[in-house]
């Protein structure tokens, strides 16, 4: 509630940061997904106890945006996993799984953390923003040989938002 009366800025939402964030560490959205959103606020208050859910709307400019749907930006993350799995195989650890109950894998440990190494550590700017889409949920339409399938619910976010990307939001 204090989000839409103003008494919380933009500036102090907080930041996921959990090792498994699909996008890395940031503010999450679903683009174009209300329904999503709120299914997944009252899947996190059933689990947690937490306040009754609500979706908050919001219009943003993606500024510098990191875009997983562009394929220029997912050859930077080729780069970066190549880089930490050298890191990770030179002192004899295994890179993290991404890991779940069904194919979903939701807990994105490895991803998150390319992500955030690609972020941090091989862009050559400072990106604002970060955009993509993950397969997530059941299959709207069967999978056979001759088609990728639609899935539903889609899961499109932007984490590490900063603020002056966020004009609007209700």
């Amino acid at each position: 509630m204090n989000v839409l009366t103003g008494r919380s800025r933009v500036e102090e939402w907080p930041r996921s940061q959990n090792r498994w964030d699909w996008f890395g560490e940031g503010i999450y959205f679903w683009e174009h997904a209300p329904e999503r959103a709120l299914r997944w606020a009252e899947e996190k208050a059933r689990r947690s106890g937490s306040a009754p859910p609500a979706v908050v709307g919001a219009v943003i400019q993606l500024g510098v945006c990191f875009d997983l749907t562009n394929v220029a930006y997912t050859k930077m993350l080729e780069v970066a996993f190549g880089q930490v799995d050298e890191a990770y195989r030179a002192v004899g650890r295994r890179l993290p799984r991404n890991r779940g109950r069904d194919e979903d894998l939701r807990s994105r440990d490895r991803d998150c953390l390319v992500i955030n190494y690609c972020l941090d550590k091989v862009a050559q700017i400072r990106f604002q923003t970060v955009r993509g889409a993950f397969w997530e949920g059941t299959a709207g339409l069967p999978r056979r040989q001759d088609t990728e399938g639609v899935a539903y619910p889609d899961r499109g976010a932007r984490p590490g938002l900063y603020p002056r990307c966020l004009p609007a939001y209700a």
